[in-house]
């Protein structure tokens, strides 16, 4: 059986909020909307995971409101990957990372990686490649899907996490039917959860409460192969239930 041949990393839990490290390492000049709860998810999961971290985020609002005439505003590597691609790239970037270590290209040291991707991209188009990235124990990392509820990016349009009843440019309500959208949102961590009892971690957080978030991103990080978790939406103007 395969197995994680290198340094995993060592990342206790933060005992309370005054033991946080100041340090950023997702800063200031995006262009996410106000009061964008997606963009607190990038913020702390960036800290929680620390400067030794590769950062793959596929296309979404958070790709392209963190990257813009090039400029961005991660500190630590990042890369950007298709639309469906977020678990295919984050389990290549951890083959190569294990490939040069194991070759003696580079350090044997734990490098956390970590593929974002929003609702559109992780519970649609990208949940083939997640779910086969979870297949495999001998490799490291997480994949965190920011939950809009609709594919954000591009008008609000109906995704596999849109709640029933949403008003979005997909479902308008209207004088003859009042409710256009009558599919039940997906549940994906359960989903995963189910279907992939090898998977070691898989959780849902809320960024309203970011100690408890964060500490869940340590755990996914160190618990050692692949991981998953869904942070929960915050409630939307272009997706509201009627």
């Amino acid at each position: 059986m395969a197995t994680i041949d290198y340094p995993l990393p060592k990342l206790e839990p933060f005992k309370g909020q005054k033991k946080i490290p100041l340090e950023e390492f997702f800063t200031s000049g995006h262009r996410t909307c106000q009061g964008c709860e997606s963009a607190l998810v990038m913020k702390m999961m960036a800290k929680a995971a620390g400067p030794r971290s590769i950062i793959l985020g596929s296309t979404g609002c958070m790709y392209v409101a963190n990257t813009t005439y090039y400029s961005t505003s991660w500190v630590i590597p990042w890369m950007h990957t298709q639309l469906g691609s977020s678990g295919s790239a984050a389990l290549g970037t951890a083959m190569g990372l294990k490939a040069l270590m194991r070759k003696g290209k580079m350090k044997k040291e734990p490098i956390n990686v970590i593929a974002f991707c929003g609702d559109g991209g992780g519970a649609d188009m990208g949940l083939a490649a997640i779910s086969a990235t979870l297949t495999h124990p001998d490799y490291n990392l997480l994949i965190l899907m920011y939950d809009n509820e609709s594919y954000a990016n591009t008008d609000i349009q109906l995704s596999g996490s849109t709640p029933y009843g949403a008003n979005t440019t997909f479902s308008p309500p209207g004088t003859v039917k009042r409710i256009l959208h009558h599919r039940w949102k997906k549940n994906m961590a359960g989903m995963l959860a189910a279907g992939h009892p090898e998977c070691k971690y898989i959780a849902t957080v809320d960024m309203s409460y970011g100690l408890q978030a964060m500490n869940c991103v340590r755990k996914a990080l160190s618990i050692g192969g692949p991981t998953f978790i869904l942070s929960i939406p915050a409630p939307k103007v272009g997706t509201t239930t009627p």
